[in-house]
């Protein structure tokens, strides 16, 4: 079915519409979206696209989402500190020996820092954390394939007026057989991403953009 040029157009501007509404939520409020709505979500997620010469059978993407109320949500947060903590204290040591590292890893060793804390909620403040695994294959562009997953289900958010945050701690629990175990996950077969989703407990500021006239080039 052929759509006309109008519609194309009011697609089109919908699109960057939310494209340019989407923002990082760093504060949830308590109130739970209906599952509908994450399932909307998650569905996003799976339409993006993959490796096709990288995974083999139906099951190359698959995602976990973990409510709040569930004891696997502390769990996992026990987890993601202590790799958490595992990333801070690398990073510290890389610092100490590289100028370089030191004078731009100030701003991250600070947010692993703040995460680091026992009363950091990391993953509790939302109600869902998603996680979404990626087959490993050849080409390893597992990586890419998460960042369409994700930018799909962060598209999806937005216009469902939902908010969301990565949470790339996940990626550093890849091969940890006991998040893998609490996954149900077999250990060392998917890369892992994951995400935050709920309603905004604040409106986030306006961010950077690029300026097309400054950074676009034609040849």
């Amino acid at each position: 079915m052929m759509t006309s040029s109008s519609a194309r157009g009011d697609s089109s501007a919908i699109l960057e519409e939310i494209m340019v509404s989407r923002r990082t939520v760093r504060r949830f409020t308590a109130q739970v979206p209906a599952r509908e709505l994450v399932e909307r979500v998650v569905r996003a997620g799976l339409l993006a696209p993959y490796s096709g010469l990288g995974v083999s059978g139906d099951e190359f993407r698959r995602v976990v989402v973990i409510s709040r109320e569930s004891p696997a949500m502390a769990q996992a947060t026990v987890l993601l500190r202590r790799g958490i903590r595992a990333s801070r204290q690398r990073l510290e040591a890389e610092m100490a020996q590289d100028p370089k590292v030191r004078a731009g890893g100030q701003a991250y060793l600070h947010v692993l820092q703040l995460a680091d804390r026992e009363e950091a909620p990391i993953v509790a403040k939302a109600p869902y954390y998603i996680v979404v695994g990626e087959q490993r294959g050849i080409p390893h562009v597992e990586h890419c394939s998460l960042a369409h997953c994700l930018q799909n289900m962060w598209l999806e958010a937005t216009a469902l007026g939902l908010g969301f945050q990565l949470v790339t701690a996940t990626q550093g629990l890849t091969d940890d057989a006991e998040f893998c175990r609490l996954l149900g996950l077999p250990v060392g077969e998917y890369v892992l991403d994951g995400c935050l989703v709920g309603y905004a407990g604040e409106v986030p500021a306006a961010v950077r953009r690029p300026d097309p006239r400054r950074v676009v080039s034609w040849l």
